[in-house]
């Protein structure tokens, strides 16, 4: 995906993995931005460790991504 199409997603949410975060040390939060109003997605994750480096990870389980819709929102 492009960066000229990904200017136009959106924070769609961040929550706490409570499963994930029980398996080991660091703490788990799982993310996703999206094209405002449609089913377009991106999950990942965003991984805290104990002395506060983070990193983030697209979602394995995701798959491919659709075509990105046209420029056609502005």
């Amino acid at each position: 995906m492009s960066a000229d199409n990904l200017r136009h997603f959106i924070l769609e949410g961040v929550v706490f993995d409570e499963e994930k975060t029980r398996e080991g040390k660091n703490i788990i939060l799982a993310a996703s931005v999206s094209y405002p109003q449609t089913d377009l997605y991106i999950p990942f994750s965003i991984t805290i460790t104990p002395e506060g480096k983070m990193s983030m990870s697209k979602n394995e389980d995701m798959g491919e991504l659709p075509p990105v819709l046209g420029d056609s929102l502005n």
